[in-house]
């Protein structure tokens, strides 16, 4: 709150045609910005880290410059070869391919095809859990499984990475299906799908 009342007290202020949005946690903050070209992306985000670097010297915090890292999400190819550099005191801000927010992965192109693949690897040894657990369990017990394990992971802010291409997301599907034909005494082959409800 109090950066965003520094970027516009004019403190730091922005170059014009730019916009900064600032998002503050407990442990954590990111700073978004639109800008149109390299020029007036770098010089805008050096301007809010001028003035970010200043909050916390106030507020005598030390940035952890190994755990920051930038993004730059564009639908033009161009933006590839963008040498866009944020420069601390302490040093420089690396340039990342992808970046965990709020516990999704989100990647440069917003395909989401890092932050299915952790899921995967979440979803894949939860399921053998379900799997190991069905020839001593009954299927109402397995189903009260299924919730913890499974069903929370893959909906976690699903209305923002759902959208993705079908391929991209079809580990997560293949993983949910089997965990429900576990549950549901449904061989890979059947296809008594009807007869199963979560």
């Amino acid at each position: 709150m109090l950066l965003q009342l520094l970027l516009e007290l004019g403190i730091g202020s922005a170059p014009s045609g730019s916009r900064i949005t600032t998002y503050l946690f407990p442990d954590d903050a990111t700073l978004m910005c639109v800008a149109s070209t390299e020029q007036q992306l770098t010089s805008t985000i050096n301007a809010a880290m001028t003035v970010t670097c200043l909050w916390l010297k106030v507020n005598r915090l030390d940035p952890n410059i190994s755990k920051s890292n930038f993004v730059i999400f564009s639908q033009s190819p161009n933006y590839y070869s963008w040498n866009t550099e944020i420069a601390l005191s302490k040093g420089i801000v690396k340039r990342s391919n992808s970046v965990k927010y709020l516990w999704i992965i989100i990647d440069k192109k917003l395909s989401f095809k890092y932050h299915v693949k952790a899921i995967s690897k979440i979803l894949s040894p939860n399921l053998g859990v379900i799997r190991k657990l069905k020839h001593f369990f009954r299927s109402y017990v397995l189903r009260l499984l299924y919730f913890p394990l499974i069903h929370p992971y893959s909906l976690y802010c699903s209305s923002v990475w759902f959208g993705t291409f079908l391929s991209i997301f079809r580990p997560i599907r293949v993983l949910q299906n089997n965990a429900i034909r576990s549950f549901c005494g449904i061989g890979s082959q059947d296809s008594r799908s009807g007869q199963c409800t979560v």
